[in-house]
């Protein structure tokens, strides 16, 4: 909310969103993407939901009276997607014993790896979620994960700008981009 009220207020000309902030954002101010790869190997990154390796966890149904954190209410891949999936699978909230917001991946991580949460949603890189948050978060390098569900792909965060800078300024924007 903040990135796109910036960008209606013209405080902010560039900016790196989210898929959802993205789509929310189109419906608000006319932004242009100048790129859609910026995190992962490919255009497209991924949600899923993983555990320790060692938890005993291995499908979702072993989650019933567990602590699971979400990355934000307007996450992607670190809330709406695995909300999407659990609802299909008749799974809601109170099926966990807890269920925490962490404020990012990063942070939804170490809940897991401190043993605060027994499950988290997160992004992936690719579609066998060899490659996530856990890899790029986690404090030790021995830390391992079972993942137990991968989403669809989703397209990767978009760098945008302003349609109106766009427009006015183009050659800037085109050398900013290279």
């Amino acid at each position: 909310t903040g990135m796109i009220d910036a960008l209606k207020k013209k405080n902010v000309d560039l900016a790196i969103l989210s898929a959802m902030t993205y789509v929310m954002a189109d419906k608000e101010v006319p932004v242009k993407v100048l790129l859609k790869k910026t995190w992962s190997n490919g255009a497209f990154y991924y949600s899923c939901l993983v555990v320790k390796a060692n938890s005993g966890i291995k499908n979702i149904k072993d989650l019933k009276n567990k602590k699971i954190a979400y990355v934000d209410e307007k996450s992607t891949s670190g809330y709406l997607y695995p909300q999407v999936h659990l609802k299909k699978k008749n799974i809601s909230d109170s099926y966990f014993k807890s269920v925490i917001f962490s404020g990012n991946h990063a942070a939804s991580i170490e809940l897991l790896e401190t043993g605060k949460v027994d499950a988290v949603a997160v992004f992936a890189d690719d579609e066998k979620a060899t490659i996530g948050a856990w890899g790029r978060f986690a404090k030790s390098k021995n830390f391992k994960v079972k993942v137990l569900w991968v989403s669809e792909p989703i397209p990767n965060d978009p760098i945008v700008v302003r349609q109106a800078f766009y427009d006015e300024n183009p050659k800037l924007t085109h050398e900013i981009m290279y």
